[in-house]
């Protein structure tokens, strides 16, 4: 035998060895765990036995996940609870869908005319494009979408079984569901007075105020008073005429020395929300001579309240964190205000004078809204 060829024999046996040797133990195994929770720390999509399987799992709305035969048969037994090739998988996260814009229901009965049906459709749209209802309004309870208004002629008996007892206007509800009543007089009808319009901006806002506030507690001066002002503004911006115009009258004096009575309802000071509508245009006023615009003023009184008040149920402090002042630092403000007599003898209270709180001609709904 040739030595040198032996002795290069087994050198190259133990070289062959040395390479393969290594190779072996590199090998990971597989690692057990005892739960999801630990494989999806360190794969988080889950685990699948094939690309197969794998794209099945795609297909059927689930993350990629890993693929590891030896992963998932020394987890199967445990962990593959449906027996589909995948351990641990993971739904996709389903974007957040939009919203359905908030809507109406209307039910008009025929007692009312054409013409104020005709209107009505009208101001709604209006509406709706200069202070659309907040999506906000889908997390306030026993509110739904669409919200039925009902709407009548005040000759004719409530011809709406659904609501028993409802009359006159206003936004009411039965601890289940939130609706809208219309009640038109029949005198508003009869004599064209403009009120048998202004009363669906009145209504409507309400809504706007319950979609920004999520239905917060508040306290009637703004809330009542805000829609006043509202249905007035909307008023003179497309009839050209409002309340505005004869200053409000009458105005119960009681809004300048004692407003503390109109925070809350059953004052009998509020005549058709006079004194509330007031308050809330000397707020606008006591703001633009802080150094606020009309329409910046009417904006923050309007809707950046309702969005806080959703924010800071307490309207006194929602009110420091709007505009800045206490509501008595306001109420204080009140008595740059003088009270008079009436000169009209059906009135039996003493009266302030709203003329230098009246906003301008100029003011509208767009320029507060937009």
């Amino acid at each position: 035998m040739n030595v040198k060829k032996l002795t290069f024999a087994f050198a190259s046996i133990f070289i062959l060895a040395g390479i393969a040797g290594p190779a072996q133990s590199s090998q990971v195994a597989a690692k057990t765990y005892v739960s999801c929770a630990d494989v999806l720390k360190k794969y988080p999509n889950g685990v699948a036995i094939n690309t197969k399987a794998g794209n099945k799992a795609i297909k059927g709305g689930f993350t990629r996940p890993k693929v590891s035969k030896g992963l998932y048969k020394k987890n199967s037994k445990r962990l593959d609870k449906n027996d589909d090739g995948i351990i641990c998988e993971q739904k996709k996260a389903e974007l957040p869908t939009e919203a359905e814009p908030f809507s109406f229901a209307k039910n008009i009965d025929t007692s009312l005319p054409a013409d104020w049906v005709a209107e009505f459709n009208q101001i709604m749209s209006n509406l709706g494009q200069l202070m659309p209802i907040s999506e906000k309004i889908n997390e306030v309870p026993r509110v739904q979408s669409p919200m039925n208004i009902y709407a009548w002629n005040s000759a004719v008996s409530n011809p709406f079984p659904q609501i028993p007892g409802a009359q006159g206007a206003s936004i009411s509800g039965n601890g289940l569901s939130t609706w809208m009543v219309l009640e038109i007089p029949e005198s508003e009808l009869r004599d064209k007075d403009l009120h048998r319009f202004k009363v669906i901006a009145h209504e409507y806002f309400h809504v706007y105020q319950i979609a920004m506030s999520r239905d917060a507690e508040g306290t009637q001066w703004l809330w009542e008073g805000g829609a006043k002002v509202v249905e007035e503004l909307y008023s003179q911006q497309y009839y050209g005429r409002s309340q505005f115009d004869s200053q409000l009258m009458p105005v119960n004096a009681a809004a300048v020395q004692t407003p503390k009575v109109f925070e809350n309802y059953g004052s009998g000071k509020d005549m058709n929300y006079n004194g509330s509508a007031f308050l809330v245009l000397a707020l606008a006023k006591e703001l633009q001579q802080r150094g606020m615009s009309e329409e910046r003023a009417f904006t923050a009184i309007l809707r950046d309240f309702q969005a806080e008040n959703a924010q800071e149920p307490d309207w006194k402090k929602a009110f420091v964190n709007t505009f800045n002042m206490t509501v008595e630092q306001f109420y204080q403000s009140l008595s740059q205000y003088p009270t008079a007599e009436p000169t009209e003898d059906w009135i039996s209270h003493r009266v302030v004078d709203a003329t230098p709180v009246v906003p301008s001609k100029t003011l509208t709904l767009n320029s507060i809204f937009s």
